[in-house]
């Protein structure tokens, strides 16, 4: 089973520089964080800055120095490097800070000793400000007094400056960012053992519900749906099989998918559960 490493979580904070209202910053570390990862951020940098991490990776690399890439991590404090050390047991303290250089100059690649995963990188947000800009002219009426004798009221016509709003794009910020995750030992991260459940939202409402062994049941408005029999289970999806369709339900940590055996998996719905 996967546990994340929920106790190094105190104290990690977020930078007012890269807010959600204008960037794609909640939705990057949204996808980043999935299946099981508990991720700690670096410093927020701009581009500036980005050339200078870089740099900083390659002489920790090189000197086998940590001190470089840990000064972009105000968070990640001497405890709670010592606590992912005391939840992977066969590692000391000074390799998992190794580890964490590696994963650094490896983005996107899993790294693994013992029963730790990691994984690091740098996440990109893109930046952009809303502003009002002159679009031309508007024509509007003008109303003069009203008629004493007729009640009719004159009017002409006038103009006056239309405005839109318009996406400026700013510089891109960037987040260096190291995620853990811990495996017990002599229990791999099969998919099939986290989802017991998995609730979706609907008119009715409904859900699949692993039963004994591999078989799965679909309820939908409180009532049996479909069966299934799991057929596939990895580190990150678990996929079903209805023989009754002859129809296959991949489920992973957010949304459901469904096929034909010999089609093309297509979205189904949103995990709300």
């Amino acid at each position: 089973m996967i546990l994340t490493i929920a106790c190094i979580g105190a104290g990690f904070g977020t930078l007012s520089d890269a807010r959600a209202q204008s960037s794609n910053r909640n939705e990057v570390r949204a996808a980043i964080s999935e299946h099981g990862w508990y991720v700690v951020w670096g410093v927020t940098i701009n581009e500036a800055e980005y050339g200078k991490f870089t740099y900083a990776v390659a002489n920790s690399v090189a000197g086998t120095n940590p001190g470089p890439v840990m000064a972009y991590f105000s968070h990640l404090a001497e405890r709670n490097i010592d606590k992912v050390a005391d939840q992977a047991p066969a590692l000391s303290r000074r390799l998992v800070q190794d580890l964490v250089i590696e994963s650094l100059d490896n983005p996107g690649r899993t790294i693994s000793r013992a029963n730790l995963q990691l994984r690091g990188g740098i996440a990109t947000y893109r930046r952009w400000k809303t502003v009002r800009v002159p679009d031309g002219t508007e024509r509007y009426k003008i109303y003069g007094p009203r008629n004493p004798f007729t009640g009719k009221r004159t009017w002409t016509y006038g103009y006056r400056p239309k405005f839109k709003s318009v996406r400026v794009p700013l510089p891109n910020h960037h987040q260096p960012y190291v995620k853990f995750r811990i495996l017990r030992p002599n229990n791999p991260p099969a998919v099939a053992q986290l989802f017991t459940f998995w609730s979706y939202g609907s008119a009715q409402g409904g859900g699949f519900f692993k039963k004994v062994g591999a078989d799965w049941v679909e309820i939908k408005g409180g009532k049996h749906w479909a069966s299934f029999r799991e057929v596939n289970a990895t580190s990150t999806s678990v996929t079903l099989f209805d023989p009754s369709r002859n129809m296959q339900v991949r489920l992973d940590g957010r949304k459901a998918y469904w096929r034909y055996p010999t089609g093309s998996w297509n979205y189904l719905f949103e995990r709300v559960q």
